[in-house]
C-alpha cells in the first residue's frame, strides 16, 4: 500500500531513522489507497522519535504524500523532520480529500522546504497539522501551488 513505512508494533518503539533521496511514484491501489512515507506509532506502540525525511521525490500516491500519525497517544511521535520534498500529483483516490503532508497528534514535528504541486485537480490541503498537546509540529517556507485546497491547516 504505501512505499517506505516505519511503524512500531506492541511496547516497541523507532528512532534515529533517515529516509533521504528515494523516489516513490504510483504508491497504493485504487481499492485500497496508499501514501509515499508513512510512521506510524501503532495504538499498541511505544514511540517513534528523531526521523528524518528529506530530498525525496513523492508522485502519483492514491493518498497522502508523507504522513505522520501518532495513534498510541498525543505526542508519542516527536522530534523529527520533513524537510525538502518534492510532493506532486498525490491524493490520487478521491482527489480533494488527501494531503501533501500529513502530521496527526505528533510533538516537535519541522515541515519545511517542501514543494507541494498538483495540476489543480488533487490536494485537498498542501499541510495538514492537526495538533498535540505536547509541542506543536511547526511548518514553514513550504511552497504549495496548484491544488484544490489552503496551503496549510493548524487544527
Amino acid at each position: 500500500y504505501d512505499g517506505i513505512v516505519i511503524t512500531t508494533g506492541n511496547g516497541q518503539k523507532s528512532q534515529r531513522i533517515t529516509i533521504q533521496g528515494n523516489t516513490i511514484q504510483a504508491s497504493g491501489g485504487p481499492q485500497i489507497g496508499g501514501s509515499g512515507i508513512v510512521a506510524y506509532d501503532d495504538p499498541t506502540g511505544a514511540g517513534i522519535s528523531d526521523v528524518t525525511i528529506t530530498y525525496n521525490n513523492i508522485s502519483m500516491a492514491q493518498t497522502d504524500g508523507i504522513r505522520l500519525v501518532s495513534a498510541a497517544k498525543a505526542g508519542s511521535l516527536h522530534d523529527c523532520q520533513v524537510t525538502n520534498n518534492t510532493i506532486s500529483m498525490v491524493d490520487q483516490l478521491k482527489p480533494g480529500t488527501r494531503y501533501g503532508v500529513d502530521v496527526e497528534r505528533s510533538a516537535s514535528i519541522a515541515v519545511s522546504g517542501n514543494s507541494i504541486s498538483c495540476d489543480g485537480e488533487c490536494i485537498g490541503v498542501g499541510v495538514n497539522v492537526v495538533a498535540s498537546s505536547a509541542t506543536a509540529p511547526t511548518a514553514a517556507s513550504n511552497q504549495v501551488v496548484d491544488i484544490l485546497g489552503q496551503p496549510l491547516l493548524i487544527r
